[in-house]
């Protein structure tokens, strides 16, 4: 065989590798392509509902017509629904096809009586309904599929995060707000004991002119803007409080007027301490240890500590 038909050969032989591997890639990847779960593009400011149906209860988060949104009737934080809204812009999250037939729902937990519904509605626009199911074991995921499909998809990414939160994590949780230098004037009751403090410019007295510790008054401002609670009471502690005749109350003036700004409330019992706005019928919990940084005693404010020398 002479050299130049060696050559020739050696060229037949590399086209056809490279042919073959060509071809090889192409099947691989039609065999091993995903199919993953397409969601309609969403226009977030056209979102009115993003519902949520289990077996045991039901979160409805609402907005409404001047734009505010709520969660079953109560309002709903700002934040938690800006970032669901968010995780709905996003349509390209990350899912796989885990299953085809509906043999799997149960193992899956999409089943109509152990999933969740999950429903998006879009005003004058493209919504979706999901049921949403168990999680995965990588990734966070969360298995989910159409009502009307058996296919069911590993889905990724914020929008699972959405379908965890319960109804009280959706609900606004600011107790009070204020900006500490707007407040003029500060009336605490607590037990039997009252007082008052004064603003007189950078500093705080009382009505007689005695001076206040200036520092630790604008800490406790400082927890106003914004007080929030750790959780709700329970219809069943709702009943054990009376706000009638409450433990403390704190009021909060930022204007000449006689109203205050903030009026709260509060209560004491074994199950915690518990704020109620004047504004508001919500009862707010707080943590126990906080009651004294919220309703101070006259002596921690009213007490000048020593000038350094």
């Amino acid at each position: 065989m002479s050299r130049k038909q060696l050559l020739r050969l050696v060229i037949v032989l590399v086209v056809v590798l490279i042919a073959w591997g060509v071809s090889a890639a192409v099947r691989h990847a039609r065999t091993d392509q995903v199919d993953g779960l397409a969601l309609p593009a969403i226009d977030t400011a056209a979102v009115d509902t993003m519902a949520f149906m289990g077996r045991t209860d039901t979160t409805v988060v609402a907005r409404s017509p001047d734009g505010r949104w709520s969660v079953n009737g109560h309002p709903a934080s700002a934040s938690t629904v800006t970032s669901a809204l968010q995780a709905l812009v996003d349509t390209s999250t990350w899912s796989e096809l885990a299953a085809r037939s509906s043999s799997a729902h149960t193992a899956m937990g999409v089943t109509a009586d152990s999933g969740t519904l999950v429903h998006v509605g879009v005003r004058n626009g493209a919504g979706f309904t999901l049921l949403a199911g168990h999680h995965t074991s990588t990734f966070g995921g969360v298995f989910v599929r159409r009502p009307a499909d058996s296919a069911v998809y590993a889905l990724h990414g914020p929008l699972t995060q959405v379908f965890d939160r319960t109804a009280e994590a959706w609900r606004d949780r600011t107790i009070a707000s204020v900006i500490p230098d707007s407040v003029a004037r500060i009336e605490i009751r607590r037990g039997k004991a009252s007082y008052a403090l004064v603003r007189s410019g950078r500093k705080w007295l009382t009505p007689s002119g005695a001076a206040a510790d200036s520092n630790a008054v604008r800490d406790f401002l400082t927890r106003f803007s914004p007080l929030e609670a750790i959780g709700f009471a329970t219809a069943a502690q709702a009943d054990s409080l009376d706000f009638r005749r409450p433990f403390a109350e704190v009021r909060l003036f930022t204007g000449s007027g006689g109203k205050p700004s903030v009026l709260l409330r509060v209560d004491s019992v074994a199950s915690g301490v518990w704020l109620r706005p004047d504004s508001s019928s919500t009862i707010y919990g707080i943590e126990s240890w906080n009651l004294a940084g919220v309703v101070p005693t006259a002596k921690s404010l009213l007490h000048e500590p020593p000038k350094a020398r």
